[in-house]
């Protein structure tokens, strides 16, 4: 008899798991699927720079697409929109510099020998740029930098008369006091900066919207300690508003997967991606790429990229083309 009732009972048993695996099943609709991460695809991207590395490129992650590129004589100095605070950063891609005169009269013609030069912080940091926190009692000596030849492109003088959480006023001249100009630039809302030329005195909107680019493939000016020097590099900076960035040496490209971005140390520093993902060969007068550099990106919108170079040369042998694989983690 027990053996019946044990049977009776495992029989109960398996019905009641029957009836609720047909209950969970019949209340799917049988057009639904179930939601599986597809892998994204490896996209390999060639960024044109030019062999004299003329151009400044701009990249948005997520679309693997060029959102806009210039050339980078097209300006001069940036102006931030940050409405809580006023600050200037130099076109770095051109090697330029800043002096200060303190309480000089604009019509005043500076002496520059013996001036001590600044230049921007590659890492972006705003507290460390070569105008440092703006003064209406400072007469600003730019250095424009240099052209394609390594030739000077020339200077400019620019005072700031006033500047607020809406814009700049400021006048410009040459430093013999011709193209003397007033100007005012107002703040864009939807940019990080609004861009400025002295080749025209035109305010340009270069830069693309804050939100809409993730990456800047261009020459930017390296500051060295040993010996102290500014150098012209040539690389990528970030979005450091919406991008961070680790740093992988150790995992091949291929084995690195989304199940790993807890073990990265992520860093916003413009220049984090930086150029030292390639080195020149002074023997073969080439750059080789370094194969153990993988970039994890990370968005304002918690999406995960890699990222790791593979050439810096197009099919016909000419330099400033550098070429990557990017593919999103899922």
């Amino acid at each position: 008899l027990w053996k019946e009732l044990f049977y009776l009972n495992k029989m109960e048993y398996l019905m009641k798991r029957i009836i609720i695996f047909l209950i969970l099943f019949g209340s799917c609709d049988r057009g639904e699927k179930g939601i599986i991460s597809e892998p994204r695809p490896v996209i390999t991207e060639v960024i044109t720079l030019e062999s004299d590395y003329i151009n400044q490129v701009y990249y948005d992650l997520y679309t693997t697409s060029v959102v806009s590129s210039n050339v980078k004589f097209d300006w001069d100095i940036g102006f931030s929109c940050n409405a809580l605070e006023s600050r200037l950063i130099l076109n770095s891609s051109n090697g330029g510099a800043v002096c200060k005169f303190y309480n000089m009269n604009f019509n005043e013609e500076p002496e520059l020998n013996n001036v001590v030069w600044e230049w921007d912080t590659p890492n972006g940091n705003m507290d460390s740029t070569s105008f440092g926190n703006l003064d209406t009692n400072i007469l600003y000596i730019i250095d424009r930098g240099y052209d394609l030849n390594g030739n000077n492109i020339g200077y400019k003088k620019i005072r700031l008369l006033e500047f607020d959480n809406l814009g700049y006023h400021l006048r410009i001249a040459n430093l013999n006091n011709t193209e003397d100009t007033l100007i005012y630039i107002v703040k864009n809302s939807n940019k990080q900066f609004v861009s400025f030329s002295f080749n025209d005195y035109s305010i340009d909107l270069i830069e693309p919207e804050e939100t809409n680019w993730d990456l800047l493939f261009t020459q930017y000016t390296e500051i060295f300690t040993d010996p102290a020097m500014a150098y012209i590099v040539t690389g990528v900076l970030i979005n450091q508003n919406h991008v961070q960035v680790a740093l992988d040496t150790i995992n091949a490209f291929n084995d690195i997967n989304y199940s790993m971005i807890n073990q990265y140390v992520f860093n916003s520093s413009r220049d984090y991606i930086g150029y030292q993902w390639k080195v020149f060969n002074f023997s073969s007068n080439l750059y080789t790429i370094r194969n153990d550099y993988n970039f994890i990106i990370k968005d304002d919108k918690d999406r995960y990229f890699k990222l790791h170079f593979i050439d810096f040369y197009n099919n016909m042998g000419e330099k400033g083309f550098p070429t990557f694989e990017i593919q999103e983690l899922l």
